[in-house]
C-alpha cells in the first residue's frame, strides 16, 4: 500500500467513490485490510481526530476480527472492551503496532478541515502523514479534499514528503485505478 494518497478536486468528481472502489479491490486481494473512514467536517481538535479514528478502528477490530477468534495482543483485546477517555500519539501508534497480521487504511474525507486544526500547533498533519513510517508499513492514509496539497503544506513546515497526489478534474473510477496501477508499476 502507498504511504499517503491525496486526492483533491471539486465536489462531485467521484473522489470518495473511487477510493471506495480501490479499497474494495484491495480487500478482495488482501483479506487482512481494515478500513477506517472519518469525515473531518466534525473535527474540533487534534485529540478529537486521534480519539475518533482509533475508536472507529477498535470498533472494526471488535466487530470483524475478535469475533473470528483471531490471536491478538491481550492489551488490544482489553482496549476493545474498555476504551480510554483520552489518548496520546504514542498510545495511538502502540495500538496500531499490535494489529499483526492486519493492515489499516485510514480514509479522511473533507480533510481540508485539518488545515484549520493544524494552523494552531502544526502537529496533526505531520503526525498523520507519518503513520505509515511509525507503524512499519501497517497503516496508510488516504486524504480526500477540495483543496490542493500546497494549501496543506503551507500550514505545517514539518511535513517533509510529498504524498501521491491525484487531481480529480472528472476522472472515472476505471481511469483512476489504471493511473494507480501504472504509478505502482513504475515505482
Amino acid at each position: 500500500m502507498y504511504e499517503c494518497v491525496f486526492l483533491h478536486g471539486v465536489s462531485g468528481t467521484g473522489k470518495r467513490s473511487t477510493i471506495d472502489g480501490v479499497l474494495h479491490l484491495l480487500q478482495e486481494m488482501h483479506s487482512n485490510i481494515i478500513i477506517v473512514k472519518l469525515s473531518c467536517l466534525e473535527a474540533k481538535t487534534f485529540q478529537w481526530v486521534l480519539y475518533t479514528t482509533l475508536f472507529k478502528l477498535i470498533e472494526q477490530i471488535r466487530d470483524q476480527v475478535i469475533s473470528k477468534q483471531e490471536n491478538f495482543d491481550e492489551e488490544l483485546v482489553n482496549i476493545c472492551y474498555k476504551f480510554p477517555r483520552s489518548i496520546s500519539q504514542s498510545f495511538f501508534i502502540r495500538i496500531l503496532s499490535k494489529l499483526d497480521p492486519f493492515r489499516v487504511a485510514f480514509v479522511f474525507t473533507a480533510s481540508e478541515q485539518l488545515i484549520r486544526l493544524d494552523s494552531k500547533k502544526g502537529i496533526l498533519l505531520p503526525f498523520l502523514t507519518k503513520i505509515h513510517e511509525w507503524t512499519c508499513g501497517k497503516a496508510c492514509l488516504f486524504m480526500i479534499s477540495t483543496q490542493p496539497w500546497d494549501s496543506y503544506k503551507g500550514t505545517s513546515r514539518l511535513i517533509r514528503f510529498k504524498p501521491l497526489i491525484i487531481l480529480f478534474p472528472q476522472y472515472t473510477s476505471g481511469i483512476f485505478i489504471c493511473c494507480v496501477l501504472l504509478i505502482k508499476k513504475n515505482n
